[in-house]
């Protein structure tokens, strides 16, 4: 979901917060909560669950990148 429309500006992409709320990520329209994320062949998982096994990787100010 779309949280806020006139964000700080931040690239998007930007890691904003990260908590077992959602993972809050920069977008050129605003910011977007992530709720859930799934890794390539793996389930769904909740942010609190994420947030245990990658709280390194998930620290404000990261940008996001593509795997592409």
């Amino acid at each position: 979901c779309v949280l806020d429309k006139h964000a700080q500006a931040a690239p998007p992409g930007t890691l904003l917060t990260a908590s077992s709320d959602g993972i809050d990520v920069a977008t050129g329209q605003g910011v977007l909560r992530i709720l859930q994320l799934q890794f390539p062949g793996g389930k769904p998982l909740s942010c609190a669950d994420i947030l245990h096994a990658k709280r390194d990787k998930l620290m404000p100010g990261t940008l996001l990148q593509t795997a592409c």
